[in-house]
């Protein structure tokens, strides 16, 4: 399933964000980081979950699995 996913669809924003999120940071860690607010924060989780199409699935370890394939397809990719 995770390997379906289309992460093109995601702004850069969005995948920093669900990257962020599949590390385990809060809201307020992840605002901190990238410099915005936590409500920006979990509006890019919210859309990032609309674009890859995981509505009703809005529970963190869920997106966690959603960045560990994005990060698992970053790897790939630079192996190309």
């Amino acid at each position: 399933m995770w390997e379906e996913l289309d992460f093109s669809k995601l702004s850069e924003r969005e995948r920093q964000v669900t990257e962020l999120i599949a590390q385990g940071k809060n809201f307020q860690e992840i605002a901190i980081i990238i410099g915005i607010k936590p409500a920006s924060v979990k509006k890019y989780r919210e859309t990032a979950i609309l674009k890859l199409n995981l509505r009703g699935t809005t529970h963190p370890s869920v997106l966690m699995a959603v960045g560990y394939a994005l990060e698992k397809k970053k790897g790939n990719n630079n192996g190309k």
